[in-house]
């Protein structure tokens, strides 16, 4: 695939997921007037852990997904990671029902529901994006998030006026989940492929699971810990310094990652799946590798100027009110991470690359740094400012690891495919 068409494919990702994104801030701000930060952080602790679940729950079979040439093992690599998927939310639904019976860290059973139906809908979202990127279906992919971003602004929105407000925006995203659970069931995994599957393929689908036993020994354990690291600072923020804090960090959080999510989301998407047809015929990825990153930066510019110019003017706190002012200055303190996020996100990949063990070393690196930040912050009795702070200043760091990694492997591979 040329430079050109993946502008062109990430371009309509872009634009679709543009209207997802657009769509969520707005009622960001709209819910934010009814909402508390205590309210948004505890929806920021039950989508941190439905978040490591739901990515985890099909073991990264879904990146086989891209591998076959043939469509039909194509169709097994998408069986096998719903099955896989299936089973590990079955498991889920047990273990949190059970830790709720004993009040082990949760209290009631209806977290148990919210964090199990948001964790199954993320997970076949996350599997049906890989068969739609496949097949090339852009459109869809971001159909899928226009319908998740209204229908969780629609519910939260509804719910903020009625009895069960105070879980209103857990409900929200937990009705959205749950619909879109249905949907993609019927329409990317119908009864059809099943039957088919359970016909006719039953020992292929085993012998797929055992011959990509690597992703789940080192791509799972990566992904694993890469939204442990991504989602360990609500809950120490949580932890040490209030549910409050946690709720601006990961509101804050939200309005940095949707240009991130929107612009490298969509060029890492196409960028994997190029990868991944190059390396397969033996030609040289490098240049992709620093052709999509060079593109990248140039949107992450723009992103950064319009957030400067809205901190500068104290805009997140003139339309979501005095509660979230913390915004307006913690924007400038972050600019520095999500520019350098636009460019490190937009080429990860390290298991397309066939590196899983270095993905996951990686992974544990951001981790421990991430973790300690935070935890040194507590431990010298520093304000929740300044673990903010120094957080930043780590995240700066660990995308800059991560992009020289990408590059020091790409290069590699290259030289190994004889590419000099």
């Amino acid at each position: 695939m040329k430079i050109q068409e993946l502008v062109k494919n990430a371009g309509t990702l872009t634009v679709g997921n543009g209207i997802s994104q657009a769509t969520s801030l707005i009622g960001l701000v709209v819910l934010a007037r009814y909402y508390s930060p205590e309210q948004f952080g505890f929806l920021a602790l039950v989508v941190g852990v439905s978040t490591i679940t739901g990515i985890a729950a099909s073991a990264r079979y879904e990146l086989t997904i891209l591998l076959p040439k043939s469509s039909k093992h194509a169709m097994i690599a998408r069986m096998a990671s719903l099955a896989v998927s299936i089973f590990s939310h079955v498991v889920l639904l047990l273990v949190l029902s059970g830790m709720a019976k004993f009040n082990l860290l949760i209290n009631e059973f209806s977290t148990v529901l919210f964090i199990v139906l948001i964790s199954a809908g993320s997970s076949l979202v996350n599997i049906s994006s890989f068969v739609q990127n496949r097949e090339s279906r852009y459109a869809t992919t971001a159909i899928v998030q226009i319908m998740k971003a209204l229908m969780t602004f629609g519910v939260s929105w509804s719910v903020a006026y009625t009895e069960y407000s105070e879980k209103g925006l857990v409900i929200g995203l937990t009705v959205s989940s749950s619909v879109l659970l249905v949907y993609l069931s019927l329409t990317e995994f119908g009864l059809k492929n099943l039957a088919a599957i359970q016909r006719n393929r039953l020992p292929w689908l085993r012998g797929w699971l055992k011959r990509h036993i690597k992703f789940v020994k080192y791509s799972l354990p990566a992904v694993f810990v890469n939204n442990l690291s991504t989602q360990a600072p609500v809950f120490l923020l949580a932890a040490f310094y209030g549910q409050g804090l946690a709720g601006v960090f990961s509101v804050l959080m939200r309005v940095i990652m949707a240009p991130m999510v929107l612009v490298a989301g969509a060029f890492n998407r196409i960028y994997m799946r190029t990868v991944s047809e190059r390396r397969a015929v033996g030609q040289k990825i490098s240049k992709v590798t620093a052709g999509v990153s060079g593109v990248a930066l140039v949107p992450a510019l723009g992103a950064a100027t319009v957030l400067l110019s809205l901190s500068k003017f104290y805009g997140f706190e003139q339309l979501m009110g005095s509660e979230w002012q913390a915004i307006d200055v913690y924007l400038l303190v972050f600019l520095p991470m999500m520019l350098t996020g636009f460019v490190s996100k937009s080429v990860a990949g390290f298991a397309v690359l066939g590196k899983n063990e270095l993905g996951l070393f990686y992974q544990f690196i951001v981790l421990v740094a991430v973790v300690s930040s935070i935890c040194i912050a507590d431990y010298f009795g520093l304000s929740g400012d300044s673990a903010v702070r120094a957080l930043a200043f780590t995240l700066v760091l660990t995308n800059l690891i991560q992009y020289s990694m990408i590059i020091y492997v790409t290069k590699t591979v290259d030289r190994v495919a004889g590419h000099g």
